[in-house]
């Protein structure tokens, strides 16, 4: 009773922490180029147009546009959008409301992977939970209005049905496995290669009768989970998406580019750096130490081994993914391997817990401080604002103005979304003797110069500049 008690005492602690760092990033950071284009798919059609971008009915609703929107997009599913809807729908579109639901899946992923550290028998594990819930890579999307805290949802819940199939193969517990992949699918498809990869690496313990009942059990549930996305993957009626903007994370894995891989398996700039090693040391003690787990501990051998696995797998093929289709590499694909990297990082500590405790919690103390110095980098050094900007225009679209976005391409539906006034004030002509133009801050400067320079070939000249958020707001009168 004593002990579950302190559990009970040391959970509150956790969320006592945890609950007010996650509002601090919901409201301190602005809603940054993804969170908008996410959130243009729940606006009013009629403020928004997004059938200026993809092909849709100008009089589609906004559950049929809510549903278009992410099938434009490759490698998109509609379940995070779905469920962000309701919370922007009712509350509005503050970055807080934006981004509730994120943060209430981020709080149930602490007690999945605290369940997932039951399973894995780890013997300390509030403190692994405490670095998987501080560890930059996954406190920065806890607090962004994306769908990737539910994709992480849906790792751990296969990885948790993964582990049942493994203790007690039967149609049930296959179901579940089967219903967590059709879950990664439907949240963010490419979370599905590290539940996958779980029992891929079964294959490693295929001598063993009760693996290869496992393996019988796994295969038809995977299978099934493909065939039932496949329905979403061929919809006739999915309409295509003629250009995109990339946001600044993001970066193609050339050669000079390759070490901010390492950085970003763990997040937080150049902290990363210093986790990463510190994480992959750790992992490697981890696997060392299951390798060398008597035959009583065989179950917890096959699940370390099979949950690094899966990690790996996960990380290797979205790697390679990007790099073969020469897309851009979005940090957030080192989501799914989290977990994985994580338990087998925790096992490690265990085992030099084990042999030093003084070792063992200033090697969790090194990554905690660091993991916090990751936080308050990316907490402070987002810069642009593209609400900002459009805040800043709205005083100058006078009733003889119109607005012109710059760059065209998905530059509208930024502004549209989060200033629905400046929408009926976007320039049809260029007849108006007073131009608002605004520059969020991916627009190329080449894009920047043939916008002022066509426009003073129209007799416009600059009469005042606003520099914020990172891009600009320029206004432009006629020449007398």
């Amino acid at each position: 009773m004593a002990s579950s008690r302190s559990r009970l005492r040391d959970a509150r602690l956790l969320y006592l922490i945890y609950i007010p760092a996650l509002i601090a990033g919901i409201v301190l950071l602005p809603l940054w180029l993804p969170e908008i284009l996410q959130m243009a798919g729940a606006v009013d059609p009629r403020t928004v147009k997004l059938y200026e971008a993809i092909a849709i009915s100008p009089n589609a609703s906004r559950i049929t546009q809510l549903l278009s929107w992410p099938a434009s997009s490759p490698g998109e599913s509609p379940l995070g959008y779905v469920l962000q809807f309701p919370f922007v729908a009712i509350l509005g579109f503050a970055p807080w409301a934006a981004r509730l639901s994120t943060v209430l899946f981020a709080l149930l992923n602490v007690f999945l992977f605290w369940r997932l550290t039951q399973r894995a028998n780890l013997r300390n594990s509030v403190l692994a939970v405490v670095l998987f819930a501080a560890i930059p890579i996954h406190y920065c999307f806890a607090v962004e209005a994306r769908p990737f805290e539910l994709g992480v949802t849906a790792v751990l819940v296969t990885a948790l049905c993964f582990l049942r199939v493994m203790e007690a193969p039967d149609i049930w517990n296959s179901i579940l496995y089967g219903l967590g992949l059709l879950f990664c699918l439907y949240a963010v498809p490419r979370s599905v290669i590290s539940g996958v990869g779980l029992a891929l690496c079964t294959l490693a313990f295929i001598q063993s009768k009760e693996v290869r009942r496992s393996l019988w059990h796994l295969l038809p549930a995977t299978a099934g989970a493909a065939l039932l996305y496949l329905p979403y993957v061929f919809w006739p009626h999915r309409p295509h998406l003629r250009y995109r903007l990339i946001p600044s994370d993001t970066y193609w894995l050339s050669d000079t580019d390759w070490p901010m891989v390492i950085r970003d398996v763990t997040g937080g700039g150049n902290a990363g750096y210093v986790l990463t090693i510190v994480l992959t040391l750790g992992v490697g003690v981890g696997l060392w130490r299951a390798y060398r787990y008597s035959a009583a501990s065989q179950f917890k051998r096959q699940a370390l081994f099979c949950l690094f696995g899966g990690a790996l797998i996960s990380l290797i093929v979205n790697l390679i993914v990007d790099d073969t289709s020469n897309s851009a590499f979005e940090p957030s694909q080192m989501l799914w391997s989290l977990p994985g990297f994580m338990i087998l990082f925790c096992a490690g500590l265990d085992w030099l817990e084990s042999i030093s405790q003084f070792a063992a919690w200033s090697a969790a103390a090194v990554f905690l401080v660091f993991c916090l110095i990751g936080d308050y980098t990316f907490l402070t050094s987002r810069n642009e604002n593209i609400h900002r900007i459009a805040v800043a225009a709205l005083p100058e679209v006078t009733p003889n103005a119109c607005v012109v976005f710059v760059s065209e391409r998905l530059s509208p539906f930024l502004f549209r979304t989060l200033e629905p006034k400046l929408s009926p004030a976007e320039c049809e002509d260029f007849f108006h003797p007073r131009i608002v133009m605004l520059m969020h801050p991916y627009v190329e400067p080449s894009q920047r110069k043939d916008a002022e320079v066509y426009f003073r070939g129209l007799n416009f000249h600059e009469v005042k500049r606003i520099d914020t958020g990172g891009g600009e707001v320029i206004v432009l009168e006629t020449g007398h």
